[in-house]
């Protein structure tokens, strides 16, 4: 998936599957927190996010000024030339932390 998946019906439903594996993931961690009392909801970044855009920056902001905790994650994204891709959630949070900086 990585090198893209505009072409292939079998590499379309293998993306399909890998975005509900971590969306199931996300919600199961997602209930657990919030029967823990923490206010977590889930931020996914395949709706109208590409692997050239830093899409959703200004949500999570929000999510965090309203006090909730939001839970990212990677997904399978839009991709201008590969049709899509992986979007790690690694660089989610890289990008996240570079852009709203933190406190220590």
């Amino acid at each position: 998936i990585v090198e893209g998946i505009r072409a292939h019906k079998e590499s379309r439903l293998g993306a399909a599957k890998c975005q509900l594996s971590v969306r199931t993931l996300s919600q199961e961690l997602v209930r657990r927190l919030i029967d823990a009392g923490i206010p977590a909801v889930t931020v996914a970044p395949f709706p109208g996010t590409s692997e050239s855009n830093n899409g959703g920056i200004k949500y999570i902001n929000a999510l965090l000024e309203l006090g909730y905790i939001p839970v990212i994650h990677g997904d399978v994204v839009l991709h201008k030339d590969k049709g899509h891709s992986i979007l790690s959630g690694d660089t989610i949070v890289e990008i996240v932390t570079g852009t709203l900086r933190p406190k220590p």
